[in-house]
């Protein structure tokens, strides 16, 4: 398999609260608003390790159409769990997240979800390549 999605989502779930707690003390001690870059990170990192754990596991690099088919499959998997950690942040520590969504229409969230989840597959295609890339460069 070009990924492994138990290892995935363990590794993107990690990230996701990881950077959520840094986002947090740094607004909370620092005064600085971290924004919504980590939602960009997060997908990367994850498939660059997963292109050069894939390297390990295998003599050569997979097909390029390969690799894209992996960054849809990567990207389905970390939307759906982005959705359910957002759910739960909502009902849990970030309240004020639920009256923001009933704001925005529902036009604005659909678009806004398929600007997401297209965003995710170049990100993790483009973190896969780079975790090949980066593989191969360590055999050398």
């Amino acid at each position: 398999m070009i990924f492994n999605p138990r290892r995935y989502a363990l590794m993107f779930l990690g990230l996701s609260v990881l950077i959520s707690v840094l986002y947090f003390l740094l607004e909370r001690f620092a005064g600085y608003d971290g924004g919504s870059g980590g939602s960009v990170v997060v997908p990367m990192i994850v498939a660059m390790t997963e292109g050069q754990n894939y390297l390990k596991d295998n003599a050569e690099a997979p097909a390029k159409s390969a690799m894209w088919k992996g960054a849809v499959l990567m990207s389905v998997v970390g939307f759906v769990l982005s959705i359910a950690y957002a759910a739960i942040a909502g009902l849990t520590f970030a309240p004020d997240l639920f009256t923001v969504m009933g704001e925005i229409s529902l036009g604005i969230w659909a678009g806004a979800a398929a600007f997401t989840f297209v965003l995710f597959i170049l990100v993790s295609r483009l973190g896969y390549g780079l975790g090949i890339r980066a593989a191969l460069k360590a055999r050398k």
